[in-house]
């Protein structure tokens, strides 16, 4: 799959479903929180996976947004050291 992290800042239900199985890999899962973190292997930018409707059965359709090092710590308590990655 081509890399297209870098044009989009947001994916929706089986659309983001299909890019995360093809293209993102996990970093770290909030179970408490239904999110995961996610990372692009060719730019480093990082993703959300969410349930905004998690009040609907199976918590509705995921959704996925890009997020900056400094979310990813405060939500994930995630931090990495210096990206080899270009931003």
């Amino acid at each position: 799959m081509t890399c297209r992290c870098r044009g989009i800042e947001q994916l929706h239900g089986a659309e983001g479903q299909t890019y995360e199985q093809d293209h993102l890999r996990r970093l770290s899962i909030d179970e408490e929180n239904w999110q995961v973190l996610l990372e692009c292997p060719e730019t480093g930018l990082l993703w959300k996976k969410y349930y905004p409707q998690a009040e609907a059965h199976g918590g509705g359709p995921p959704e996925y947004v890009r997020i900056s090092q400094e979310i990813a710590q405060k939500e994930f308590d995630f931090s990495r050291g210096p990206s080899t990655f270009e931003r």
